[in-house]
C-alpha cells in the first residue's frame, strides 16, 4: 500500500481517505503523467513530446543523408512516440501542425525548393514518397482501439462508462439524397 496513488479527477471529495490512501494531484502511469484535469493532462504531455521530436529533428539536422534516408528517420525515430501517445491521448491540431513544421524543416534543410508535404505524402506510384500522414494515422489509432472487440471498447463496456451508441451516432440525421441536402441546410440554419 506503501506505492499505492490515487488521482481526484475534477470534483471528487478528497477529505475522505479510501484504504488510508492519499490523494495526488499528478501520477506518472507507464510513462504517461496524468492530472486531475484531463484537458490539462493532454496539452502539457503534447508540449513534452512534441518538443522532443523537435529536438530530435534539430539533433538529425546536420547528418548528410538522402530524402529517402531522411524519411525512414522521421518514420523510425521521430514519430514512433508519437504513435505510442496518440493511443492514449489525441494529438491537438496545433500539435499535428508544430510536428509537420519540424519534419518539413528536418527534410528539406533550409532549401530554397521546398516539394509540400502532401505531394511526399503520396504513394510511390502516384510519384510520392510514403511519407506518413501524421493527422490521419493518429486518427486510425484512436479509432482501432475503440473498435468493438478491442481491450479498450471491452474495459469500457465492463465499467459501463459510455452506452452503447451505433455508428456513427448522427446517422439519422445524414441526408441520404442530394434532393434534401438543400432542405437539411435550410433547417439547420
Amino acid at each position: 500500500m506503501d506505492k499505492s496513488k490515487a488521482l481526484a479527477i475534477c470534483g471528487w471529495d478528497t477529505s475522505e481517505k479510501i484504504m488510508n490512501i492519499t490523494y495526488q494531484e499528478e501520477l506518472r502511469i507507464l510513462g504517461f503523467q496524468f492530472t486531475n484535469s484531463s484537458n490539462f493532462t493532454s496539452k502539457e504531455y503534447w508540449c513534452r513530446i512534441i518538443s522532443h521530436a523537435r529536438a530530435a529533428a534539430q539533433e538529425g539536422y546536420h547528418r548528410n543523408i538522402s530524402l529517402d534516408k531522411r524519411i525512414q528517420f522521421v518514420h523510425d525515430y521521430l514519430l514512433a512516440r508519437i504513435w505510442y501517445s496518440s493511443q492514449i491521448f489525441p494529438i491537438p491540431n496545433d500539435g499535428i501542425r508544430q510536428l509537420n513544421t519540424a519534419i518539413s524543416w528536418f527534410l528539406w534543410k533550409g532549401e530554397i525548393f521546398r516539394v509540400p508535404l502532401s505531394t511526399l505524402q503520396r504513394s510511390r506510384e502516384a510519384e510520392g514518397w510514403n511519407l506518413i500522414n501524421i493527422w490521419a494515422k493518429s486518427r486510425r489509432i484512436r479509432a482501432q482501439g475503440q473498435r468493438e472487440g478491442s481491450v479498450t471498447a471491452d474495459w469500457i463496456a465492463k465499467w459501463n462508462i459510455l452506452p452503447a451508441v451505433p455508428n456513427p451516432p448522427h446517422l439519422s440525421s445524414v441526408p441520404v439524397a442530394l434532393d434534401y441536402i438543400r432542405v437539411y441546410i435550410l433547417d439547420a440554419a
